[in-house]
């Protein structure tokens, strides 16, 4: 139940906030106009690993994920609940899964993780929501596109 609660948070966010220039915008300055500039449908490709800095969430971005969970480690103190714990680690999992993954999307296509048909499967949901006149409307799930099957934003070719 979480990690599908998390498909969906992270297709919302991908749609409403990376993808408008809305509060934060910093993000939506990172990820359209600095990402979706350098890596195009036809050039997903980094070219060195200094690049991964526009791929990978930036660091203060992580920081707030942790710091918006910190309210649940608050309510474990008085609820003293293992399903916070288990949120946790499911968050921060899927968390490491989004970004590996990410990644992988980015690497030249040499890499050993392109190779592996299951990337090659999901990475294509990834390079066609690069295609520019499709990024702001199709492809929002990066780990598996289940949202995007749901609310029919799917575009396979």
């Amino acid at each position: 139940i979480f990690f599908i609660f998390l498909l969906f948070f992270e297709y919302m966010f991908h749609k409403n906030i990376l993808h408008k220039n809305v509060f934060p915008k910093f993000l939506f300055k990172k990820h359209e106009l600095e990402h979706h500039v350098i890596y195009k449908e036809n050039s997903m490709e980094i070219s060195s690993y200094k690049e991964l800095y526009y791929v990978l969430i930036p660091y203060y971005a992580g920081l707030m994920i942790v710091i918006l969970n910190v309210p649940l480690l608050l309510l474990n103190l008085y609820f003293n609940s293992n399903l916070i714990y288990i949120w946790l680690i499911c968050s921060m999992s899927f968390f490491m899964l989004y970004e590996f993954l990410h990644m992988v999307y980015h690497l030249p296509e040499s890499s050993k993780f392109k190779k592996l048909k299951i990337v090659q499967m999901i990475s294509k949901s990834h390079t066609k929501h690069h295609d520019n006149k499709l990024m702001e409307t199709h492809n929002f799930n990066v780990t598996i596109p289940l949202f995007d099957l749901i609310f029919k934003t799917y575009k396979k070719d």
